[in-house]
């Protein structure tokens, strides 16, 4: 089976991330789910256009490398700092470079197990075919009993996939909880 998701994830290298809906109930419990179906009813008009606008959206084009560079004086040495101020915490440019690491760090894992979720999707979709290409032959299925018994192993599979979701979905609401404590944007797990 994972020789299976393996080889469906080589064969669509570039599909795109999966959309993931998030929302707090009344009760401010966060809610995470990569199915449009769980979201909702009165939720779903503005996720499915939010999910239009992100997946519609012109993407930024990379940054080509011929670009002229302008040569710089070289820098001045900075002079040395009073004892008492040398130790009083990070630089702003220090902080600026742990918040470009700390995004960095969030927005992989968002996207890494955005794509472990698609892939266990597209899986299941693949599962479901087969189970259905066996299940429409019964003669067959009489006449050959590994069939049947592949159907059983299907569900099986499926219902495994469904955990590894389970799971993924778990690591993007750490990280929405985290967002929160930690005050960086949800923007950086969802993508809006």
């Amino acid at each position: 089976m994972i020789a299976f998701v393996i080889a469906l994830a080589l064969a669509a290298p570039d599909k795109p991330p999966t959309f993931i809906y998030k929302w707090r109930d009344k009760k401010g419990a966060l809610h995470v789910t990569d199915r449009f179906d769980n979201v909702p009813k009165e939720l779903r008009e503005k996720f499915a256009k939010l999910r239009d606008d992100v997946t519609n959206a012109p993407k930024k084009p990379a940054k080509s490398g011929s670009a002229t560079v302008e040569p710089v004086a070289p820098a001045k040495p900075e002079p040395q700092k009073p004892a008492e101020t040398q130790n009083s915490g990070p630089s702003a440019y220090e902080k600026l470079m742990q918040r470009q690491a700390l995004e960095k760090q969030v927005r992989t894992q968002a996207q890494m197990a955005q794509r472990r979720i698609g892939d266990a999707r597209a899986a299941q979709e693949a599962l479901a075919e087969e189970q259905g290409n066996l299940r429409s032959n019964p003669v067959l299925n009489a006449a050959q009993p590994g069939r049947v018994e592949r159907i059983n192993d299907i569900d099986k599979e499926i219902a495994a996939l469904d955990g590894e979701v389970a799971k993924e979905l778990q690591t993007i609401s750490e990280l929405l909880q985290r967002a929160e404590v930690e005050k960086f944007p949800e923007e950086w797990v969802t993508g809006y």
